[in-house]
């Protein structure tokens, strides 16, 4: 070793940038391919959405064509399709306990149904059958039709 000998120094930029690539919508084992080709982690989280598919990507986290590095992690909030709720059971089951079309219709909207009714107009205006059926789970907002005599 010699002193006051020149030494050439190259000082490191850092990694290579490499820009995230666009997951939105694209279905869960897409987004996973495309991270792993790319070299990046992936940490998932699932959401229910009225307007994305159930099992495709609704975002993601940093936004695409954001520069990262390997061995980054990008976060997608993959779909769970629309969340769903039980119908109410408002059909007559007993006169001693009527369901009328006024009772079955606050019932319905209350637990966030939307409500169409067919009935003859008598006097007792009594639920008698509903579709979909009680207990079946639907999204909110679904239209519950519900026949009365």
């Amino acid at each position: 070793q010699k002193i006051n000998t020149p030494v050439a120094i190259t000082i490191s930029a850092g990694p290579a940038p490499l820009p995230i690539p666009y997951l939105v919508g694209k279905s869960e084992s897409q987004a996973q391919q495309l991270l792993a080709a790319s070299g990046f982690q992936i940490t998932e989280k699932h959401d229910y959405s009225t307007t994305v598919a159930q099992g495709n990507v609704i975002a993601q986290d940093p936004n695409p064509y954001v520069n990262g590095t390997v061995g980054d992690t990008v976060t997608v909030d993959i779909s769970k399709g629309p969340q769903l709720f039980p119908v109410p059971d408002v059909v007559t089951h007993s006169l001693l306990h009527p369901d009328t079309v006024s009772d079955a219709t606050k019932t319905l909207v209350a637990a966030g149904f939307t409500v169409a009714v067919n009935s003859n107009e008598n006097i007792f205006n009594l639920v008698v059958k509903q579709t979909p059926k009680a207990g079946t789970y639907v999204p909110a907002g679904t239209l519950i039709t519900i026949t009365a005599h």
